[in-house]
């Protein structure tokens, strides 16, 4: 909508006014204009107050103030409009593309547990993050990679074994720490500007033993250890096999060109073992599960 008074150009404040927007922020209006300049110069040029408005509701879903200013104390800077409910956004620091997550209680306690059994260690295969504390609410940054596994439709069987050695090499990682990954799956498999896998998500690891949520359709149908006082749980107990089964069942998918979760009933061990061992390259990990019918 067009708003001219007497051929008197409108200022923003005037347009939002004209928008119904009372109680005009000066500091909302000050990031808007920073964070949504082009959206700010349409409004005014074309004296468009819905153009306003919207923009001014963009910036509300920016986070607090607070917690942006102390972002950007530290060199970080958001990419655009973020709700909290969104979980996860783009930022930089300085030029350097980051993922910003916000962990609610029960992640921060996980990677807490896992920051403090990694100390300052880092490893290749596996993303680095470093935790902040802003405005009582606990971010993880992590590096952006360019992709993730789940938007290739396909990868070569040399592919398939780059996959499996260097996500075995992650999660003996995190193995060796006493915790399990408990969510390995193409969507929290990264790949760098190297063609390198990445693997993410540390909101799903614990403690080897516990019990957390894992993605269903890459563990095997008999072999999903859920919490025995509820057979029906989506909590399963944290075992090594399942992240190597997760493993098996990605590269199957990707490598393989196997069904998973789609209208074919996804392989059971015995079957997503037959179908690995037909490729002699994935003997490392058809080792690690070589036992499995002995859990």
């Amino acid at each position: 909508m067009i708003f001219i008074y007497l051929g008197i150009t409108l200022t923003l404040e005037e347009l939002l006014k004209n928008a119904g927007v009372n109680n005009i922020n000066s500091h909302i209006v000050a990031r808007m204009r920073k964070r949504f300049g082009n959206m700010v110069i349409q409004a005014v040029n074309e004296q468009n107050a819905t153009v306003a408005k919207e923009a001014y509701d963009l910036t509300l879903n920016l986070p607090q103030t607070e917690t942006t200013h102390q972002l950007s104390f530290e060199g970080y800077e958001l990419d655009g409009a973020w709700n909290y409910c969104d979980n996860i956004t783009n930022c930089f620091h300085d030029t350097v593309p980051c993922l910003l997550k916000y962990l609610v209680s029960k992640e921060t306690e996980r990677v807490k547990s896992f920051q403090n059994a990694v100390g300052d260690y880092k490893h290749s295969s596996f993303t680095s993050f470093v935790l902040k504390t802003f405005n009582e609410k606990v971010y993880m940054i992590m590096p952006h990679y360019v992709s993730s596994l789940e938007l290739i439709n396909k990868i070569s069987i040399n592919g398939g074994v780059k996959l499996m050695t260097q996500m075995l090499s992650a999660i003996d990682f995190i193995h060796s720490k006493g915790f399990n990954h408990m969510d390995i799956k193409p969507s929290n498999i990264c790949v760098n500007e190297q063609g390198d896998f990445i693997l993410v998500d540390l909101g799903s690891i614990v403690r080897r033993n516990e019990y957390s949520e894992s993605t269903t359709v890459y563990v095997p149908p008999d072999f999903q250890p859920r919490k025995p006082s509820n057979p029906m749980s989506n909590k399963y107990h944290a075992d090594n096999f399942i992240d190597f089964w997760m493993l098996g069942m990605t590269i199957a998918e990707k490598a393989l060109e196997v069904n998973i979760g789609g209208i074919k009933p996804s392989p059971k061990c015995e079957e997503l073992l037959n179908i690995l061992s037909q490729h002699g390259e994935f003997q490392p990990l058809i080792e690690r599960l070589a036992n499995y019918n002995q859990k």
